[in-house]
């Protein structure tokens, strides 16, 4: 018997900058329409992840690439918001092991894929 359960997958936005973690004139609408959809998160299978897989537009590359670091730092590809904006941390460990998996999964798809040690989540 097979007990791997598949994991959903969910597109979380974030607006400008760190929004909605720093007030920057968000409107009503944009708000309550935000707080809907991740709410609706709530409803998805209570399965424990061992690891989140996330895709970033912010980071361009020549090729796809996989965070390898062990401990990756945040990158504040952003300015012009407020002080608190570049104090966000989210101190998650990384998992190079899995990490190359991914990489390896991709080049047997047929995608010319990279790693990088250094770079930080954006």
């Amino acid at each position: 018997m097979n007990t791997t359960q598949r994991m959903p997958v969910a597109y979380i936005p974030h607006g400008g900058g760190p929004w909605p973690f720093v007030d920057i004139g968000m409107d009503k609408g944009e708000h309550d329409a935000l707080a809907t959809y991740l709410r609706k998160l709530g409803a998805l299978p209570p399965v424990k992840p061992t690891a989140l897989l996330v895709v970033s537009a912010h980071w361009e590359a020549r090729v796809p690439t996989v965070m390898t670091a062990t401990k990756p730092p945040m990158l504040y590809d952003y300015s012009g918001f407020p002080e608190a904006a570049y104090r966000i941390t989210w101190p998650a460990a990384g998992a190079p092991a899995l990490a190359e998996r991914t990489r390896s999964l991709l080049a047997a798809a047929g995608f010319d894929a990279a790693s990088d040690g250094e770079r930080g989540f954006d």
